[in-house]
């Protein structure tokens, strides 16, 4: 995994839909809402930017600001460091969310919490619990120095265990190490305030080392970011090839090499050109839960590629003559495993497709995939479901 950088992306628009809450907060900053159409075929108000900041959208996601961000280019390989960085964060973020409410949960079961709030009925802590925040930032500038401490209580093993690893690459082990401070930068402060309060009583000691596992697991459920970031741009090169290679066989009828074309600046031109001119793009969409409160929405996040009908109905034709299965909509790995004449390109999405459906099972996400046609469009749909 590498490091989230925090640049602009630059001639990528994207289209951003709010949340109830990102609704009301637009409303009362005076700002204005457009209504779009976007490649799912629904119509939705929002805003189009022609370039964003990767930190500014990532206030307003952990806000639970955005419901939907959906990019559109005639090609991602000259954005694969973007788009990487934006996926990776959108699902960092839904980990770092979990991460703090599990905190919060051990927090509030344990025995030490538990006495307190027998020995203090009028001053009861648990999930309804609420402090005036001018209150809980005096106590978090006054408790400072304690603070840092029990951060570096918790954290410090870990990161011993991560510099003594042999399976991680200098690289990897930054990354880890950074990841390991950012989560608990997103436990809620009212957690600190009490911490730093209890710090020498009866149980704190247990609070501690149960975070502290908490955090070791979610360092391992941050790898299903970057599983997904690489599959992603699988799916997307994949999808290119199969556009660029359609489009430079009509522009050179005659050559049999197309797949050397690949590889000539002033043939991509053309071909992108030609995209252009049909306004033929790549989209890809993230379909974020927010705060919902519907049981089995939570924490939920839908990842949609949409691109032209160049592939699907070659696809469909081959598994027609093998079975009578429903072709409306076919797994994924059945999308690799069918389509004909690329085999040998297919073997890396399989590969990332593996590492990603065992990285899932072992950290308990359901994940599923499959392959369709958006019904009344020539866009194959290509979809990736994750409840963590």
């Amino acid at each position: 995994m590498e490091k989230l950088k925090q640049e602009k992306i630059s001639d990528l628009p994207v289209k951003i839909v709010f949340t109830e809450i990102g609704v009301d907060w637009f409303i009362k900053h005076k700002k204005s809402l457009k209504r779009f159409h976007f490649a799912d075929n629904t119509t939705e108000y929002g805003v189009k930017l022609e370039n964003f900041s990767i930190s500014l959208l990532r206030t307003m996601i952990h806000h639970s600001y955005i419901s939907k961000i959906e990019i559109s280019h005639i090609e991602f390989s000259s954005k694969h460091r973007e788009i990487m960085d934006l996926s990776k964060m959108i699902v960092h973020d839904i980990l770092y969310k979990q991460f703090d409410i599990e905190v919060f949960k051990t927090f509030i079961n344990s025995s030490l919490i538990k006495r307190w709030n027998r020995m203090n009925p009028s001053k009861i802590i648990d999930e309804n619990t609420t402090f005036n925040e001018f209150f809980v930032e005096s106590m978090m500038q006054k408790n400072k120095d304690k603070i840092q401490q029990i951060s570096k209580e918790i954290v410090t093993p870990i990161l011993h265990e991560i510099e003594k690893s042999k399976d991680l690459t200098n690289k990897e082990k930054h990354v880890q190490a950074d990841l390991s401070n950012l989560y608990l930068l997103h436990i809620r402060r009212l957690i600190w305030v009490f911490l730093s309060q209890f710090r020498n009583r009866k149980g704190y000691r247990t609070i501690i080392e149960e975070i502290r596992k908490a955090l070791g697991d979610y360092l391992e459920k941050s790898k299903i970011a970057e599983y997904i970031g690489l599959m992603l741009m699988e799916l997307a090169t994949n999808a290119e090839n199969v556009r660029f290679k359609k489009i430079a066989e009509s522009i050179y009828p005659g050559n049999k090499n197309v797949e050397n074309l690949i590889f000539s600046r002033q043939v991509r031109e053309q071909v992108y050109a030609k995209l252009k001119e049909r306004q033929d793009y790549l989209y890809l969409t993230w379909k974020l839960s927010g705060k919902s409160t519907s049981i089995g929405t939570e924490n939920r996040l839908q990842i949609v590629l949409f691109n032209q009908e160049y592939n699907y109905t070659a696809i469909k034709k081959e598994i027609e003559d093998k079975t009578d299965i429903d072709l409306k909509e076919k797994s994924l790995f059945d999308f690799y495993e069918e389509i004909p004449g690329q085999k040998k390109d297919m073997k890396l999405g399989l590969y990332y497709l593996s590492y990603l459906q065992d990285a899932c099972r072992k950290q308990n996400i359901r994940f599923d995939s499959y392959v369709g046609q958006l019904s009344g469009t020539d866009l194959t749909v290509i979809t990736l479901n994750l409840q963590f």
